[in-house]
């Protein structure tokens, strides 16, 4: 491969994804010399055969479009003669390639017999840090205009672009990481490897000097890391009438009343002769409560006092360290810093990276992943993987490569000076805030040492997830597949045989190791025996079982046994690895780093053992009150669960006492003033409540429209309410043309719904996303942000979890009122746990929580004085039922409710929005 060589970037879009039976319906090329785009040429293809309706959907082109297309044998010797003797690129290759030449041969045409280039794995490689690898979600990063996606002239013009910015940033890239990419892409597909070759050998012809950003530690270059100095403000204290009102000042801040009367209530609840521990303020979405608590907190924030702050997602948890804590400083004058807390095994180990570089394992994904490393370690600053999104597919390397913590990290390696987690301490040593999400505050309560430092002040924002999360973390799962594919991994010849090496230079370790493996093997075989037993004794079906203690009772002595015999290995294995662990702490200066490496991989594949070991425990043998247990079983694997509702608690919890003084915050904390709901959850009695004035005109901005559904309709027959919501979702779609939310408590429902719409409104360019269905929820939630008029259908966590920018969704339709489904194993045992506490469960937690997700669901739409929005309620029983009252109640006093007929319902929708 030459740089003077023509570069021919191919799409193609077909009938379907078989050569022999398929057909090209449309065909792309953009041609590339010198890093310039210098010719097109694109045609559609008559296939004489009809274009499938998901095809039609997915791509927009219809069988009337091509009917007037030349066919293939038309166009067959052009292409090739187009193509031949070009540098073949393409976006997943072996696709188009292959089909091509199926193609040519089947015209009798010559096949191509060219050089070849992926840019799926060329993007990969040196776009790290992407969301994902479509062309889609590249040219939304990259900013390139993709008008017509699927489209092959669009597709190809976009990936000229794509193609030719990588190859600008691999131009970049210091010399030291080329060559080490050079070396480890024969595992690449086709000509890859001479690509870069290549580039690499242009690059050594004018070389550049190092970019001062980054350094090389052994081999490996990195990007420089600063400890930024913490600076306080220099005033004593928040004078509430001078900085308020500069910071309403502020370009970035828009005037809130409600923002000024968050800060005066946390001032108060700060002052020394206050006695509360616990102040629980609800805000309504969009009146900007991170700076309501920022502002009073920043005058106590120190790195020898650090506030904690624990918030949701990891969206939030960026947007207040990058977003929101320098708007603060501005304002302040202050420069505080932030470090976000997470556990060690969310970032790279440097020295067992290195390892890998070394003894590089010659497989594709493996490789992939050491080569998006290397590019990755030039512009990260965190080691955070997390950062690496969808390249984290090769599960065997990322495991290898997670830190295992500092403890096993050696003083005299060559990386420590660089180390991800030494600098995460360096920049602790100068933070006055540090943050966390719930889920990793909520396991304080299951470590043996604590990882969040004790504070003076703890503020958990959007507080409304803490009981779910709570509840979450408090619940354990043994899933006999995950055990048998670890046993697998522990077991395989590679890694038993160079551990049992690595062992023989000392007799305890080895000894230690030996046992080990023994107990690996008896494990390996009873767990296959408990996991046919279990799966016989609850069923087949895939629903969920109750486990009780007179079912354990009916065991017999030998199935006791088989029980108790794998819950001992369990333990006896997590016993071992501990004693190795400790061993190799002790004496860590005694191996090189090849043989710790080695040691780390099986230690970091046994890690499992402690939890599984409690877990089995706790399902067999605590039969206490409140100690809920269920099987699932799902493709003939079965899944024990147990949850502890009594340590769901937040009062309950090892790590509440550690903070003097804790702030919730929220939009959906209260409900009303008669609610105590959130305080219950949590086993709070001593709260003291807010809340802040709700600053929209719910009057004028919003609509909760109530169908009134036919009589024939029942709710709780999925097919003929299936139809129904079909039928109603569709004529909405028809009269308006903005994105839709649609939200199910039933995902059996949704894809039902799903299949009466998507095959509808694709064809007519109205993307239909379903959750489940259409990729994971960050995939749908962007594809959804991107489209103007996208229906996105979703269930549980799209009621509660998603955060869209204001003024993009208007409509929101929920079917079912947001109860949670009475039958499954866990709610059912619940709500008997809570009536053996005397307590009505419907009252004390199902009418309150579904009250509590309708509150979350208003906050999607109206999040800021300019939006409006309407929510449409299928369910009549908001106004029907006995509880209705209650449940209308915990809405906004002002917000408009009716009950409307269809023909009303799209009338008022169409007046109200405009549109």
């Amino acid at each position: 491969m030459k740089k003077d060589d023509i570069f021919a970037v191919v799409d193609i879009e077909t009938t379907g994804t078989d050569p022999e039976k398929n057909r090209i319906i449309q065909f792309g090329c953009v041609l590339i010399e010198k890093g310039k785009i210098v010719s097109r040429f694109a045609t559609d293809i008559n296939p004489l055969q009809s274009i499938p309706v998901h095809i039609e959907q997915l791509t927009g082109i219809s069988n009337k479009q091509v009917a007037h297309a030349p066919y293939f044998e038309d166009v067959a010797y052009t292409i090739y003669q187009l193509l031949d003797g070009c540098v073949f690129v393409a976006h997943n290759i072996h696709f188009d390639l292959l089909f091509l030449n199926s193609e040519l041969k089947r015209c009798r045409v010559n096949e191509l017999a060219v050089e070849g280039i992926d840019t799926v794995e060329l993007a990969q490689i040196f776009l790290p840090q992407s969301a994902g690898f479509r062309v889609a979600d590249l040219a939304r990063q990259l900013d390139i205009i993709h008008d017509n996606p699927h489209q092959a002239d669009s597709d190809a013009e976009v990936t000229a672009e794509i193609f030719l910015t990588i190859e600008q940033r691999i131009r970049q890239l210091p010399l030291v990481t080329m060559e080490q990419l050079v070396s480890l892409a024969d595992v690449l597909a086709m000509d890859t490897q001479a690509y870069l070759a290549m580039i690499f050998a242009d690059m050594r012809t004018a070389l550049q000097p190092l970019d001062s950003r980054l350094k090389v530690i052994n081999g490996i270059a990195l990007r420089k890391k600063e400890i930024p100095r913490f600076k306080p403000s220099p005033h004593d204290t928040l004078p509430e009438e001078v900085f308020v009102s500069r910071a309403l000042a502020d370009e970035e801040v828009t005037t809130r009343q409600a923002q000024k009367e968050m800060v005066q209530l946390i001032q108060q609840f700060l002052q020394p002769d206050n006695s509360s521990k616990n102040l629980l303020i609800e805000a309504a979405t969009g009146i900007g409560k991170t700076l309501g608590y920022l502002l009073p907190l920043s005058y106590q924030a120190t790195p020898e006092t650090p506030i904690v702050i624990s918030t949701l997602s990891i969206v939030l948890e960026n947007q207040l360290i990058n977003k929101e804590l320098p708007l603060l400083n501005r304002l302040v004058g202050a420069e505080h810093q932030a470090v976000l807390l997470k556990s060690d095994s969310h970032y790279l180990d440097l020295e067992t990276f290195a390892y890998t570089l070394r003894h590089p394992v010659k497989q594709k994904q493996y490789g992939l992943s050491q080569m998006a490393t290397l590019v990755w370690l030039t512009e990260t600053t965190t080691g955070d993987l997390n950062e690496l999104k969808a390249n984290r597919q090769q599960f065997t390397f990322w495991q290898q490569v997670s830190h295992q913590g500092r403890v096993l990290l050696s003083e005299q390696s060559p990386f420590y000076a660089d180390d991800f987690l030494v600098h995460r301490e360096q920049q602790l040593a100068e933070a006055s805030f540090i943050v966390v999400n719930h889920a990793y505050l909520c396991e304080e309560n299951r470590r043996n040492q604590y990882k969040v430092p004790k504070s003076a002040v703890l503020v958990i924002d959007e507080a409304q997830h803490l009981p779910r999360i709570l509840e979450k973390t408090s619940t354990q799962q043994f899933v006999f597949s995950r055990l048998e594919r670890q046993l697998s991994l522990l077991t395989e010849e590679t890694l038993k045989d160079s551990v049992t090496a690595v062992s023989a230079k000392n007799q305890t370790l080895s000894q230690t190791l030996a046992l080990f493996y023994q107990v690996l093997d008896e494990l390996s075989l009873l767990q296959t025996e408990l996991h046919m037993f279990l799966t016989q004794f609850f069923g087949n079906s895939q629903d969920e079982k109750v486990f009780t203690k007179d079912q354990f009772d009916s065991f017999t002595i030998s199935e006791k046994k088989l029980i108790r015999h794998v819950g001992v290995l369990l333990n006896e294995a997590d016993g071992l690895v501990e004693k190795m662990i400790q061993y190799l702490i002790s004496h860590l200066s005694d191996w090189l780093p090849s043989e710790k490496n080695h040691l780390l991989n099986l230690f970091a594949l046994a890690s499992v053992f402690k939890e599984w070991a409690e877990t089995c425990r706790t399902f067999f043998y605590d039969w206490e009150p409140g100690v809920i247990k269920w099987t699932y079983l799902f493709q003939q694997q079965l899944t024990c669960y147990v949850s502890r509702l009594p340590e769901a608690k937040l009062s309950a919890t090892n790590w509440y006492n550690r903070y003097d003084k804790i702030i919730f915050t929220g939009g959906t904390l209260q409900l009303n003033q008669q609610s105590h709901y959130f305080e219950h959850e949590l086993g709070l009695e001593a709260v003291e409540k807010r809340k802040i004035t709700d600053p929209y005109d719910y009057e004028k901005v919003a609509r909760l429209f109530v169908l009134q559904k036919d009589r024939h309709i029942d709710l709780n027959d999925q097919k003929s309410f299936g139809k129904y919501i079909t039928n109603v979702v569709k004529k909405l779609v028809d009269v308006y043309d903005r994105p839709i939310l649609v939200l199910f408590t039933s995902h059996d429902l949704l894809k039902r719904v799903y299949a009466g719409l998507a095959p509808i409104y694709g064809t007519k360019g109205r993307e239909v996303l379903g959750q489940g269905i259409s990729g994971s929820k960050e995939r749908i939630l962007k594809r959804f942000q991107s489209s103007s008029n996208a229906v996105l259908l979703g269930s549980e966590s799209f009621w509660e979890g998603i955060d869209l920018p204001g003024g993009q969704l208007e409509l929101i339709v929920m079917t079912r009122l947001p109860f949670d489904p009475p039958k499954r194993a866990f709610v059912k045992e619940k709500y008997a746990y809570l009536s053996s506490q005397g307590l009505n469960p419907f009252y004390y937690e199902a009418l309150p929580q579904a009250a509590s997700r309708l509150r979350q669901a208003l906050g999607r739409l109206i999040r800021s004085a300019d939006d409006k929005g309407v929510m449409v309620m299928l369910d009549d029983r908001l106004l029907t039922a006995g509880y209705s009252k209650r449940m209308l109640a915990f809405l906004p006093d002002k917000l408009p409710v009716a009950a409307v007929n269809q023909e009303a319902l799209f009338q008022q929708i169409s007046e109200f929005l405009g549109k």
